[in-house]
């Protein structure tokens, strides 16, 4: 229990006091039947009569105190780790001008037309399909790919149930930004600092597989996802999403050692597709395309707004699926009961002082 105006507490100390001078109790028995004896002895009576007095004080001291009494109760909450990762490559900051893709990029920005800059079809080049807007020509409310990849990461935190989450990002190698979390407001502080990482930077290649012994040295998106949830509690849903183009390759021998762990962890991946190659099918996402699907995970464009909506649901269900109950600690406030208290002993006290007097 604890109080919360502690300070009313110093009225107990007149509780002696006030049994001390109530007096002896010398008469009992009704005023009206004429019958009275004195009695020096404390009788049965007379303690009852003093101790309803004090415990009607004692009672309205710890209600002015505020009393609150504690208790344990279950707490039921789904369960399980997000990792979210973004894809911080250079591809990133490819313009974009599918309607869905704007909008996530948010209200700041404008969809960008061929008369606004120049827009050039690239076909499977180093970017992947659908199109490429030159920055030095394109306006400034221009969106581009890493725009809408954060706003896509904004929109399912904000709808996501209170799982944890951890935020990482890729390019040559993966960057561990924030541990798991339930304050999801610390991790959308952070999505803007990757995109300043794109602007100041221009971002670096795309690894996925790292390290697999060939290309790449360091650990890449898919090592970083299993580095993150390998950590957390094996009876929670671990759930991975990755925000991608989707524009590199995947070694075969390297994408069957991943795709083990990955299974053996439980780790459920869904990833977000930005680009126009999503919308297409292009050739430069079917490397990660064929690893989620042997690991039974999920990919959808973002462009694709209702299979995106039912992706945010599943991983919904998927967590809901997984409920963490836990005894929690909390406290009421005890003033009803101890109102009640208060009228009781007071009608107690004024009965039993309607049959007895009491000697000062």
């Amino acid at each position: 229990m604890k109080f919360l105006s502690i300070d009313f507490l110093w009225l107990l100390a007149f509780v002696p006091a006030l049994w001390i001078l109530t007096g002896h109790s010398q008469v009992f028995g009704h005023s009206q039947t004429g019958i009275h004896k004195k009695s020096n002895a404390w009788s049965s009576l007379a303690w009852l009569t003093r101790g309803s007095k004090t415990a009607l004080w004692i009672v309205l001291c710890l209600a002015m105190a505020q009393l609150q009494t504690s208790f344990w109760h279950t707490v039921s909450q789904p369960g399980g780790t997000i990792d979210i990762t973004q894809d911080v490559s250079g591809s990133m900051t490819t313009g974009v001008t599918d309607a869905p893709e704007v909008k996530l990029a948010g209200p700041q920005f404008a969809a960008p037309t061929p008369s606004s800059g120049t827009l050039s079809p690239l076909g499977g080049g180093s970017y992947g399909g659908g199109y490429s807007m030159d920055r030095q020509q394109a306006p400034a409310n221009t969106p581009e790919r890493i725009d809408a990849s954060l706003g896509a990461i904004t929109m399912f935190i904000k709808h996501s149930h209170k799982l944890r989450i951890a935020l990482t990002s890729f390019d040559d190698e993966v960057y561990y930004l924030y541990p798991p979390t339930t304050n999801h407001q610390v991790i959308l502080d952070l999505l803007p600092s990757i995109k300043n990482y794109i602007v100041t930077t221009g971002g670096g290649g795309t690894n996925f597989d790292g390290p697999n012994g060939v290309y790449e040295k360091s650990d890449g998106a898919l090592q970083g996802a299993i580095n993150v949830l390998s950590k957390t509690r094996s009876d929670q849903a671990r759930i991975f999403i990755m925000v991608t183009d989707g524009d590199s390759s995947i070694d075969n021998d390297r994408a069957a050692a991943l795709a083990a762990q990955f299974k053996a962890l439980h780790i459920h991946i869904f990833v977000f597709g930005i680009g126009d190659d999503w919308a297409s099918n292009g050739d430069s996402i079917q490397p990660l395309k064929a690893f989620v699907k042997s690991v039974g995970g999920e990919v959808t464009s973002v462009q694709d707004v209702s299979k995106f909506n039912s992706m945010v649901s599943d991983i919904d269900n998927l967590a809901g699926h997984t409920v963490q109950e836990k005894q929690v600690l909390g406290y009421r406030d005890a003033l009803i009961d101890l109102l009640k208290l208060a009228a009781l002993f007071g009608a107690a006290y004024l009965l039993l002082s309607a049959l007895s007097r009491e000697q000062i």
